[in-house]
């Protein structure tokens, strides 16, 4: 949801709320009898965590054995810019999945 304040827009999406179970204290997960939900919803973010967790660590050895093959097969000038711009993409790649893994 975007709101217009003084002239500017802003992205209000993240402080949303979506009156999923999390959003709830626990006496109200008691009232509103939440805690079947609850659970499954605890589950679905662990997964989501292990999921990025593992997806972070492919990336991972990935780089490792970008560096690697660098080392051992990248000579001359162009072949070191080559393997060092796909280290740095790769590298990249792990700042955002390290940066999703923070979010969840």
């Amino acid at each position: 949801m975007k709101q217009s304040v003084s002239g500017s827009v802003v992205d209000t999406t993240e402080l949303e709320i979506l009156f999923i179970p999390s959003d709830f204290d626990e006496p109200t997960h008691e009232s509103l009898k939440l805690g079947s939900l609850a659970r499954y919803e605890q589950q679905m973010q662990e997964g989501a965590a292990f999921g990025t967790l593992h997806n972070t660590r492919m990336i991972v050895k990935t780089i490792v054995s970008l560096h690697s093959e660098k080392k051992a097969h990248a000579y001359g000038q162009e072949w070191h810019t080559w393997a060092a711009a796909q280290i740095r993409e790769v590298e990249e790649r792990q700042d955002r999945a390290i940066d999703h893994y923070n979010i969840i």
